[in-house]
């Protein structure tokens, strides 16, 4: 089977379960710039041996660990597809694998975040709290309709593995996102087209100026998310809750946040009186 003839059939897939542009285009990409640096087109040239054979060129080139771990993560991706649509492949996942240099998630403070929201217009001040509030990712936050929204305060999102996840909303966001969403629309509106939702790199760029105009240009807006999963260990939420929260696949993955709070502790220390 042709690769490209694949891709199509992920592309059509993807897009009919709501999955995002930027996501598609990520693994598009990687998918075909391995097979036009390895010379291949058919998914039986599509191995193991021809995937850690390119992650190993890349390295040499100087792409990061961080770098390639991303890629590898495209590629898995795709295996998933081909796996759900019972198309066989000769790819070992488990041999595929790369360990990313993860940077020190900087985090922000509730007090800091009310500062950036002030420095937004409405409905990017909705959604940063969307964001920091249920620890939304941003394809996911953009996605949501009025309409979504269930009576227990609830949202149902298709996140990061294709799965349906709950995400609880807080009564104030709830009554935010009816307000944006009226009629059951998008929430998170494109802002000449209002029967399309926002442009993530527009989302993007909104959120991005109001944290420069409230001093905060070294963040990112998916620090919002990590500072969701650290506020919730700060106020002492079982880490198996907050794993939950944050829709983490492992628990390892949320226990990276414990670090902040070692950060805390040390810095309470260093106010205690000197004897």
């Amino acid at each position: 089977m042709l690769l490209e003839d694949l891709l199509e059939e992920y592309t059509q897939l993807r897009r009919s379960q709501g999955k995002s542009e930027h996501t598609i285009d990520r693994i598009n990409l990687t998918i075909r710039k391995i097979a036009r640096e390895m010379d291949i087109n058919n998914l039986e040239q599509f191995t193991t041996d021809v995937i850690t054979e390119w992650g190993e060129r890349q390295k040499s080139l100087g792409v990061t660990n961080s770098g390639l771990f991303a890629n590898y993560n495209s590629v898995k991706s795709f295996l998933r597809f081909l796996e759900d649509s019972d198309i066989e492949h000769d790819v070992n996942r488990k041999l595929v694998r790369c360990k990313p240099n993860y940077r020190r998630k900087k985090t922000l403070r509730p007090w800091e975040i009310t500062k950036i929201i002030k420095n937004a217009p409405h409905d990017i001040g909705v959604l940063i709290r969307a964001y920091y509030t249920c620890g939304l990712r941003e394809s996911e936050a953009l996605t949501i309709k009025a309409a979504d929204i269930l009576p227990n305060n609830t949202i149902i999102i298709s996140g990061k593995w294709l799965t349906d996840e709950p995400v609880y909303l807080t009564p104030e966001l709830v009554a935010e996102l009816r307000y944006l969403g009226k009629g059951g629309g998008w929430c998170f509106k494109d802002r000449k087209d209002s029967d399309r939702p926002m442009d993530r790199k527009i989302a993007y760029y909104y959120v991005k100026k109001a944290m420069i105009q409230a001093g905060f240009p070294n963040n990112s807006v998916h620090d919002l998310r990590h500072s969701f999963c650290t506020e919730l260990l700060r106020q002492d939420v079982p880490t198996l809750k907050a794993m939950v929260l944050m829709r983490h696949k492992k628990i390892e993955t949320t226990q990276r946040y414990t670090h902040l709070l070692e950060e805390d502790a040390q810095a309470a220390h260093m106010l205690l009186p000197r004897v």
